[in-house]
């Protein structure tokens, strides 16, 4: 947030003196034959104005050389002036401050402290004290600046200068604030602001008023900050001070830029730009510039925040500005370096260096080193990143800066591993981790316990590598943040080196329990802002095994996102890990198909080839196989293929059952059920269709049922039982579907933004369907079933119930739940199809019918979040028609949302079609399907393997004929019968 307005302090004699000294100087100036003026007052004047004129135009360096010629000058007077004096050391001080040399800004202002009391001036060691607290401030050094405040309001209370004591307990608050202990600083602010009115001074009741919003603000009280905001707004605008008035506009703005409310953000901003151009105000103006870059930069436009941007760096230039200036070409180069093009973002960095360079600014030049640093390390030129790293290093420590100093010691550390020198790796995250912790940053602790972890992995001490993973994941566990994907992301990253280690180890079943606590903490962090914490993490191994047939096997897949993925097979005898060798599979299936898997995928909407979000390792097979997994889910939903695409399936369906159960085929040749755990982008592929060495598909020989986490599948709760005696209830289908805005994402940044700005609206209960527009779906028309009519329905199940057209809505389902209605009925039968995104699971919804004017949370929508929160009691939910778009970057498991969400809600299984099939064919597979589990009582996921061998076999022939490729009978194409998965217990 920009800062308020400083507080007043009554000066009255000290300006009244400065005036006196000007006009007496100009008085010298003309009659200097006639009276004996002293020839060092005249020079300590003269220096003095110099360095205000050079002050003004940016041009410290050289204003702090005119300042010590005027106090050298003034101390040479037998008699200096006491109050120019003090004027003088406490200006050097203030721009040392500025400069960001902290310690010669301590020297000269306890220099004032000392001449102060020498001279008998209390109110303004009470101010050299605040000032050298404020010092204290900007050093993080809070006890040392605490205890400096202290000292100047016992000062000031003793005194009565209220004026003062105000601005104390302000500047209390804040480090308070900066604490976090927020209690104390409400404490501080409110003892201030009825100092202040005391006072007298409206304008500083305005500042400390603005200051508690702060304080609201980082709280996260978005709501509160708003409301004291507004009221500084309203004080000033009884003042008539426009320029307090666009602080408190641009301040506002900054919370509707933080609550994702970018429209108002942007209004306000506007205004507060409107003031600024009509008062002349440039310094203001490039400020607004700059957060109105921020804005569209945000929104994902990026040739507009460029404009933006470059219109504030423009306006700082010509200020002579140097430290803005360079602030803004560092967002100039973050918004090149998240579009690809580094090398203007590289230009940039560089040109922001320069001008902090000019300026000796100890602290910018270390965050422009570092960016640079990081560029550089992107592009694997780890000598060039390691030695402005270093320089950073040095810079943040002659700034005494102790949070950047750990962040580039953490920096530093990771290349150290990209270059194998894992010993120094360790020396920098030991350093980095004890100033973390110092400070009370649990997140960046937890980060470096990490890496400490990674470095014992990659020099093969799995047993001190595990010590460290499992310190991190304690660490971060009680971190609670409203919305952080930097959270997740190094959660995640923990759970998964995790994972890798114990199989190194040779421990899978310590490596089983953690990818279910991974499962768990993904599944519970987002469906529930409550319950994770209350929830067991994981179940003991032995149990979960014991819970496994003589026939069955559990077959999990972790690290997918890795170029050297595991697999953990378990049976109730044995548990057995592996890495599996991606690298191999991708190039021998691109060296067959590789252009026609690259020309299916084309230019992706986003324009972007995206890198995985991990600092700690490289992957460069990550993309390949996502696009060979689209391609392949693409040509089974194919209803009519050609016999090359017919040899297609047959072939990938190889190559990845070679992949992904090479390691296991001796262990699963006795076994007639396979339980499978798929992660991130398997989970949008039914194992189904896999082909085995004999040429028949997986299904042929095993029945097949999927699980998110068989922990907290257990842990789910049971809200009822048994299910009710009703057969089906089916929602038939959206009647007026969303038509979102596409809309450009021009950077794996904005993806971030964007991810965020979704999980936050959902967490608020808001709409998100102009999200989707982000992702090319910009018509639910063309993706949707359409209305499945009451009759198709009744040809699955006669005595099924339905709810069609409006009465489909969002808002019906929540009321139906509420009132108990969804337990009656054994199978909740969606038809109305849903849709899962890629790149951000967390928007997979169920696409109801939309009503006009219900509000947020009811925009036809049902997200997992929203589903959670049903009361379900059926056997199983079935989804048809999922829609899930082919793309090269899949970041979660949008399927699991769905399923686990159900299930939390109540549900004992939920199936789930992968791609729409024709109405014959769904009406005659689903109707079988539940003829088999309600009529013959063969549990579902029996009944959904028994369906796909009748197909496979050629059983069924309703809207299959001439349809696809058939061999002796056979209705091989698994367009049929392959799309519909299985997730739940027997």
């Amino acid at each position: 947030m920009m800062p308020h307005a400083s507080l007043n302090i009554n000066h009255e004699q000290v300006e009244h003196r400065m005036l006196l000294r000007t006009l007496f100087s100009i008085i010298i100036a003309l009659i200097c034959a006639l009276a004996h003026a002293n020839q060092w007052h005249d020079e300590a004047d003269r220096c003095w104005n110099k360095a205000q004129k050079l002050k003004s135009e940016r041009n410290y360096k050289e204003a702090i050389e005119y300042l010590k010629r005027a106090v050298t000058a003034e101390k040479k007077n037998e008699k200096p002036r006491v109050d120019e004096l003090i004027a003088q050391l406490n200006e050097l001080g203030r721009l040392y401050d500025i400069t960001g040399a902290y310690d010669k800004s301590l020297h000269y202002y306890a220099l004032m402290r000392e001449t102060s009391n020498k001279y008998r001036q209390p109110e303004q060691v009470a101010l050299a004290l605040n000032s050298i607290g404020q010092v204290y401030f900007n050093l993080n050094r809070f006890d040392d600046s605490l205890a400096s405040y202290q000292q100047a309001l016992d000062i000031s209370k003793k005194r009565g200068h209220r004026d003062i004591t105000a601005l104390v307990l302000n500047n209390m608050g804040t480090t308070y604030r900066v604490m976090k202990d927020f209690t104390r600083a409400l404490e501080q602010y409110n003892d201030a602001l009825s100092t202040a009115k005391e006072s007298g001074i409206s304008s500083n009741v305005a500042v400390i008023t603005s200051n508690i919003g702060t304080m609201y603000f980082f709280m996260g009280d978005y709501d509160r900050a708003l409301k004291h905001y507004a009221e500084a707004l309203d004080i000033d605008q009884r003042q008539g001070g426009e320029k307090n008035i666009s602080i408190d506009l641009s301040n506002i703005g900054g919370v509707y830029f933080s609550k994702g409310r970018l429209g108002d953000a942007l209004g306000h901003f506007e205004k507060a730009l409107e003031i600024d151009t009509r008062m002349k105000n440039e310094n203001n103006m490039a400020s607004r510039l700059n957060r109105i870059g921020d804005i569209y930069y945000r929104l994902g436009d990026n040739t507009i925040a460029i404009e933006n941007y470059n219109r504030s760096l423009e306006i700082n230039l010509r200020l002579n500005n140097s430290v803005n200036a360079a602030l803004v070409q560092s967002s100039i180069g973050q918004v090149y370096e998240s579009m690809g093009r580094f090398e203007e973002a590289l230009d940039y960095y560089i040109k922001a260096l320069s001008l902090n360079r000019e300026m000796e600014l100890k602290e910018n030049i270390a965050l422009r080193l570092s960016d640079i640093g990081m560029l550089y390390e992107t592009r694997e030129r780890h000598g060039e990143a390691m030695d402005c790293l270093g320089k950073a290093l040095f810079q943040n420590m002659m700034a005494e800066k102790r949070n950047k100093i750990a962040d580039s010691l953490s920096n530093i550390g990771r290349i150290m591993i990209s270059l194998k020198r894992y010993d120094r790796a360790v020396e920098y995250f030991n350093q980095s981790l004890e100033i973390y912790r110092e400070l009370g940053d649990a997140l960046s602790t937890g980060d470096d316990l990490k890496n400490i972890g990674i470095v014992y992995y990659y020099r093969g001490e799995y047993a001190a590598a595990v010590e460290y993973l499992q310190k991190a994941i304690g660490t971060l566990a009680p971190v609670k943040r409203r919305i952080d994907m930097n959270l997740m992301n190094v959660t995640g990253d923990a759970y998964r080196w995790l994972a890798a280690a114990f199989v190194k180890a040779n421990r899978p079943d310590r490596a089983y329990e953690t990818c279910e606590m991974f499962s768990a903490y993904k599944i519970n962090s987002f469906i529930s802002d409550d319950r994770p914490g209350n929830r067991k993490q994981s179940a003991d191994f032995g149990i979960l095994r014991n819970r496994i047939g003589a026939n069955s096997a559990i077959v999990l897949f972790s690290n997918i996102i890795w170029d050297n993925p595991l697999m953990i097979y378990i049976d109730s005898e044995r548990a057995e890990g592996y890495e599996i060798d991606k690298a191999a599979m991708v190039n021998a299936v691109y060296n067959v198909m590789g252009k026609v898997i690259e020309q299916f995928m084309g230019r992706k909407k986003t324009d972007i080839i995206f890198a995985i979000n991990q600092k700690s390792r490289r992957d460069y097979y990550y993309v390949e196989f996502e696009k060979i997994i689209s391609y392949y889910r693409h040509i089974l939903s194919k209803k009519y293929i050609t016999k090359e695409e017919f040899d297609a399936i047959s072939y990938l369906g190889t190559m990845l059952y070679r992949f992904l159960f090479k390691n296991i085929e001796q262990r699963i040749e006795g076994k007639d059920e396979l339980i499978i755990q798929p992660e991130g982008v398997l989970t949008t592929i039914p194992f189904e269709t896999l082909t085995m060495p004999d040429g028949r598909f997986l299904v042929e020989k095993y029945s097949i049922r999927y699980s998110y986490s068989q922990t907290a599948a257990a842990q789910m709760p049971n809200r009822g039982s048994p299910a009710g005696k009703k057969s089906v209830l089916a929602f038939t289908g959206i009647t007026t579907p969303l038509l979102p805005q596409r809309k450009a994402v021009e950077s794996a940044l904005q993806f971030e933004i964007i991810t965020e700005d979704v999980i936050g609206k959902i967490r608020d209960n808001k709409d998100i369907g102009e999200m989707y527009g982000y992702f090319g779906i910009d018509n639910l028309r063309s993706i949707l079933p359409v209305v499945t009519k009451a009759s198709e329905i009744s040809m699955i199940r006669s005595d099924a119930e339905t709810v069609s057209g409006d009465r489909a809505s969002e808002s019906e389902l929540k009321k139906m739940s509420r009132m108990n209605i969804l337990g009656d009925y054994r199978i909740i039968h969606f038809s109305s199809g849903g849709i899962v995104v890629p790149e951000v699971p967390q928007m997979s919804v169920i696409a109801l019918s939309c009503r006009k004017n219900e509000g947020d949370g009811n925009e036809g929508l049902l997200n997992a979040k929203e589903i959670a929160g049903l009361a379900i009691r059926a056997d199983l939910v079935h989804i048809a028609d999922l829609h899930i778009p082919p793309v090269g970057y899949t970041r979660g498991e949008g399927l699991w949302y769905l399923c686990s969400s159900f299930i939390d809600a109540g549900a004992r299984g939920v199936s789930v079609s992968l791609w729409p099939v024709d109405e014959a064919t769904n009406t005659s597979f689903m109707k079988r399907v539940y003829q088999l589990a309600l009529d013959e009582g063969i549990s579902f996921d029996r009944a959904f393997t028994k369906t796909k061998r009748s197909f496979i076999k050629g059983e069924f022939d309703a809207g299959t004929a001439g349809s696809g490729v058939s061999e002796k009978g056979k209705h091989t194409n698994p367009y049929f019968w392959g799309s519909c998965v299985y997730y739940g217990n027997q």
